[in-house]
């Protein structure tokens, strides 16, 4: 695919160029999605480890109780 950008004559200051330099961009972004995803995922999965260990605690209780 044509990209002119790249063809756009450079005047060697990294200060300059910096701002016009795109490349990275979009995988710095789907990155950072990623990671929010990721720590989403990891609170949920805990909450929900809590709350199943929660039911089984009662379970084993219940099950205790009634073999004695």
């Amino acid at each position: 695919m044509f990209n002119a950008r790249r063809l756009a004559p450079s005047d060697g200051n990294v200060f300059t160029d910096f701002p016009r330099n795109r490349s990275g961009a979009t995988a710095i972004e789907y990155a950072l999605i990623a990671g929010i995803i990721s720590l989403g995922i990891v609170a949920g999965a805990g909450a929900l480890g809590t709350a199943v260990q929660t039911t089984y605690d009662g379970v084993a209780t219940t099950v205790g109780n009634a073999s004695k």
